[in-house]
Order: structure tokens, then C-alpha cells, then sequence
């Protein structure tokens, strides 16, 4: 029988026909869960970077976090998805968000672009590294939810790359 979304309410597993047992996919789902409440928490930090950026690399450094944002919301929307599809309920919700981040919070007010990079620059790193964990823990688990991951961070490595050549000192 189907049931109506009002009976739903407050439902944290659905019937999946992913072939994982209950224990495991609830582990691959915690996994998944923490790095989405990263990403999106890293998305808001972009936002208040691209906002409050100033001084004489404000465009190229606005441009270039409007991209790392769009791919990180991609990444975002795709890792939800993989939760759902294991049948999970998946919280993206401020809240949880705030729970489930281990990024240090990013500075309030005003702030020269070169300050911005690198603020976004170390918070980036911590992101990929809290990723690579997790995925190294989800390679032993699932190979599809493994292969969510690795997307990413092929994807978010690449912009980190740029984000860190822009902050580079010099040799």
C-alpha cells in the first residue's frame, strides 16, 4: 500500500532495493550525512566570503568562489541523493548542518580578497581531508557510495588546486 506523505511524517528509512543490509547502510548514510552537513556548511562560508570579499581582487576572487560554490552544491545534491537512495532520510537542515560540520567558522564583516582566499583555502583543505577519510572508510562498505565520493573530490580537488595557487607564497 502507498502510503500519503502525511504519514511519512518523521519516517527516517523507506524500502530501498539497494542490496545492503540495514547495519551498513546506516553506517555509508552517517558517512554520507557528515560530509553533506560539511558541504554545505563550506557552500554558506563561500557565500559570506563572495559577499563580504574587497579590495583589488575582488572580481577575479568573486568569480572564482561562485564556481567552487556551484560544483560544491552539485557535490552536495549528489551525496543527498545517495543517501535517499539507501533508503535514508537525509538532513540538510541548519541545525544539523551546524552538528555535523568540523570546519572552523568563517570570520565575520569585511575582508581583502587575499584574506578571503586564504581563509576559504584552509577550510577547503579540511573539507578534503574529512572526505578522504570518509571515503577511504566507504571503499570497505560501497563501492557506488566510494564512487560518489571519489567524484567529488577529483571535482573539488581541481578547484582547491586554483584556490591554493591563488594563495601560494612564494618560493
Amino acid at each position: 500500500m502507498i502510503k500519503r506523505a502525511e504519514d511519512l511524517k518523521g519516517t527516517t528509512t523507506m524500502l530501498t532495493r539497494v542490496a545492503l543490509d540495514q547495519k551498513t547502510r546506516d553506517e555509508i548514510a552517517s558517512l554520507l550525512q557528515e560530509t553533506l552537513g560539511e558541504l554545505i556548511d563550506f557552500s554558506l562560508q563561500l557565500k559570506q566570503g563572495h559577499w563580504n570579499c574587497v579590495g583589488r581582487h575582488f572580481r577575479d576572487v568573486h568569480l572564482q568562489l561562485d564556481e567552487i560554490l556551484a560544483s560544491t552544491r552539485e557535490h552536495a545534491d549528489e551525496v543527498a541523493e545517495r543517501i535517499a537512495a539507501l533508503g535514508i532520510a537525509t538532513e540538510g537542515n541548519a541545525g544539523t548542518t551546524a552538528k555535523a560540520s568540523k570546519l572552523e567558522p568563517f570570520p565575520s564583516g569585511l575582508m581583502d580578497a587575499d584574506a578571503v582566499s586564504h581563509a576559504l583555502a584552509e577550510r577547503f583543505g579540511a573539507l578534503l581531508k574529512h572526505a578522504r577519510e570518509r571515503q577511504a572508510r566507504l571503499g570497505e562498505l560501497d563501492a557506488v557510495s566510494e564512487d560518489v565520493m571519489i567524484a567529488m573530490l577529483r571535482d573539488l580537488e581541481k578547484h582547491a588546486w586554483m584556490l591554493n595557487a591563488r594563495t601560494a607564497d612564494k618560493a
